[in-house]
């Protein structure tokens, strides 16, 4: 294309078989290869494509993968080599396929209505810095392609999807931020292709089809895809008014009158993990009756966005309220959120928007240290023994101040074909702050082995997406040999506790003393009160001096906001880091070192202030905070701050001024 050297790929028929009317089902998560095939098929007007706008895929990568025999640190290179072109040189990048008969699914239940709100996917398009449709040069001539090639669907419909007990519990696992259940028992036919709604629609369109011209196939199937929205739409009826609701259409000898609808919006303040009652009174405050009227939230916040509303029929000055709990996720920061209310009734009038703030509390946090031991006489792993296996026990301790939910621990091999990880996660399960709890992995010797094996450790809350990773390097030498001692044994100076029978080894849990520590005593007796407990391994702490996250967003009308406080390491931290995000507008605001040039870690108790102010626009950025102790362990801390719209500022201003 344009001197560039193109690959074409072709497909003939090889007039063996009839042709049959076709139609191709995408979605939202057809991707790449099926996109293309979707593509060529609908250029050629050979099937009529149905289902959703596909993702958008349109450029080709090949990925190169390193890895670092003596760390076993990993890296990539993810390089775009081509981009894909339907029939007529069509790019998809960021487009798509567009179907010609879409068919969104709707869902109505007394807790969660999705009927009327445009529907929302995500993707190509929405990554960030993703690549321009035809790879365009700036977002100009990006918006030209799209343009060129967008289209329309020429049919859509919604159609009431029923909600089976399972899909009702895995949707309330994902809107509280938890993976939802395996299903491997959805009904199927003879294929084990599952039957749904989409797949029915496509074959019983075909049966109303005697061409294959996709053109043609379009014409005929106009009479069956009214015939399914009249049935849709009937049904839609008939569960609203199961819910006590009037939804009959506007009467054609009704009154002619303006339209006007006022909204009375109370979403309470909610701490992450509980529900929200969001409830919305309309007013009809116009002089003609609203028919089929509803409503739907825009939010910036995913969890708050397209909740729908439906009051029905609503005569003048007549009024009714619908409340929509909505689950806010135990992961969630303290934050508001600005929500917009939008307006539709069955006459299409034009019906001005509400607005609301919502405000979220978060959930106080864990965080977590640990300690290991390989289990052994010695506390290492062996040179040279192939095929035996080892127990690794990683005491794990709660030194936050939230409760963990679903706490985990997980090891991964970072050493290539030296190990293999026999058994490499743990649910540690809920943890309460001060807690502690083990986890067990086994790992097999699968070659000799030199002094260490780095592996990478991570623990952390399934529920909370709070998360902790350090390399461990498992230590491996010839087995040390030892002797019981014959009587107890009183420790004569301060010492460490060591995790493995090497006097140089590694801080920690109970194990083994230097022999110069202690010496045999009898009838010397057990005293643990002078024996304190010491993890080996603490991510940093960060603390905030000037805002208080625990009761709320932090919300401010200035373009500006100071931020202070310190971050603390018990093992030394390297430095510390500061950004803020507004939409696609990432930026590093501050940083600070504890190290000079070329220094070492020096393991010793580390603090760093900070104070920097940070720049905001309307709406709300997400500020993070990053302390590292090394490349591997660290702390993040997610703040999200809320400057007021202009606008919503300067009418509070206003109402304030006017009360004093």
């Amino acid at each position: 294309v344009n001197g560039t050297l193109r690959e074409p790929k072709l497909a003939r028929a090889d007039g063996a078989e009839r042709e049959f009317p076709m139609a191709v089902l995408i979605s939202s998560e057809s991707a790449s290869a099926s996109e293309i095939v979707a593509g060529a098929l609908k250029n050629l007007n050979r099937a009529v494509i149905v289902g959703r706008q596909s993702f958008g895929k349109g450029s080709v990568q090949v990925l190169y993968d390193f890895k670092d025999r003596d760390t076993g640190d990993e890296s990539a290179l993810k390089l775009t080599i081509a981009q894909y072109l339907t029939p007529g040189d069509v790019s998809i990048q960021e487009v798509g396929i567009v179907p010609d008969i879409e068919l969104v699914p709707a869902r109505i239940v007394k807790d969660r209505i999705d009927l009327f709100a445009p529907p929302k996917t995500f993707r190509e398009a929405d990554y960030d810095k993703h690549f321009f449709n035809g790879f365009a040069r700036d977002e100009e001539q990006a918006k030209a392609g799209r343009e060129r090639v967008q289209q329309k669907p020429a049919e859509t419909l919604r159609f009431v999807k029923d909600e089976t007990a399972k899909e009702r519990k895995n949707r309330e696992l994902i809107e509280a931020g938890q993976a939802p259940e395996d299903d491997d028992d959805d009904p199927s036919d003879e294929d084990g292709v599952v039957v749904d709604y989409q797949i029915e629609f496509c074959r019983d369109m075909l049966m109303h089809a005697n061409a294959t011209d996709r053109r043609q196939q379009l014409q005929q199937a106009k009479p069956f895809v009214e015939q399914r929205r009249a049935a849709e739409l009937e049904r839609v009826r008939k569960s609203l008014e199961a819910m006590g609701l009037n939804w009959s259409p506007l009467a054609a000898n009704a009154p002619k009158g303006q339209a006007r609808v006022q909204a009375e919006i109370r979403a309470p303040r909610t701490q992450a993990g509980g529900s929200m009652e969001v409830a919305v009174t309309a007013h009809n405050t116009g002089t003609t009756p609203l028919a089929r009227l509803r409503a739907y939230t825009k939010s910036d916040n995913a969890v708050l966005d397209r909740r729908e509303f439906v009051f029905g029929q609503l005569l003048p000055g007549e009024k009714r309220t619908w409340t929509v709990p909505i689950k806010i996720p135990r992961y969630m920061p303290s934050r508001r959120d600005d929500v917009t209310l939008k307006w539709e009734d069955d006459a299409g009038d034009p019906l001005e928007d509400a607005r609301a703030e919502t405000d979220i509390a978060e959930l106080p946090r864990p965080a977590f240290a640990w300690s290991y031991q390989i289990v052994g006489n010695d506390g290492l792993l062996h040179k040279g023994e192939k095929g035996d296996t080892a127990e690794i026990i990683v005491d794990v301790k709660n030194v936050g101040v939230g409760t963990a939910f679903d706490a985990y621990a997980a090891l991964r091999n970072l050493s290539e074909d030296r190990i293999n990880v026999k058994k490499g996660r743990t649910k540690l399960g809920p943890i309460k702050p001060g807690e502690m709890k083990s986890a067990t992995f086994v790992v097999e010797v699968k070659k000799a082995l030199e002094d260490v094996v780095p592996v990478r450790l991570e623990v952390g809350d399934k529920e909370l997406y709070e998360a902790q990773r350090d390399k461990l390097l498992l230590p491996a030498a010839p087995a040390v040999p030892l002797a019981a001692a014959t009587q107890p044994v009183r420790v004569q100076v301060d010492t460490l506790i060591l995790a493995t029978a090497q006097e140089a080894g590694a801080k920690g849990r109970m194990g083994f003393l230097p022999i110069a520590a202690g010496k045999e005593a009898p009838g010397a007796k057990p005293n643990l009160k002078t024996v304190s407990e010491l993890m080996q391994s603490e991510a940093p702490a960060i603390r905030l001096a000037n805002l208080d996250t625990s009761r709320g967003g932090v919300e401010t009308d200035q373009d500006h906001l100071s931020l202070t406080g310190s971050a603390v390491d018990v093992n030394g931290m390297r430095d510390l880091q500061i950004f803020v995000q507004h939409e696609n507008d990432y930026r590093k605001v501050f940083f600070r070192t504890s190290r000079k040039p070329g220094q070492q870690a020096m393991g010793a108790p580390t603090q760093l202030d900070f104070q920097t102010d940070l720049p905001l626009k309307p709406g709300n950025s997400t500020v993070v905070i990053i302390a590292r102790e090394d490349d591997d362990l660290q702390t993040q801390r997610t703040i999200v701050v809320h400057r007021k719209q202009p606008v919503v500022a300067q009418k509070q201003g206003e109402r304030e001024r006017a009360q004093r």
